[in-house]
């Protein structure tokens, strides 16, 4: 899920959200919770680069 998210640019766009929805389907996940994922793992990713 991280190459994904970093493939994104850490950001879900209007164009990328055909792309996000078929890769949950794929790994089995709502939309909802790979947002929230990634978001989160987002902030903490900062948290270890500082």
């Amino acid at each position: 899920m991280m190459v994904f998210a970093e493939k994104l640019g850490w950001k879900i766009q209007k164009q990328d959200e055909q792309e996000v929805q078929q890769f949950c389907s794929q790994v089995g996940l709502r939309n909802q919770v790979f947002k929230v994922w990634m978001h989160n793992n987002k902030q903490a990713l900062k948290k270890r680069q500082m």
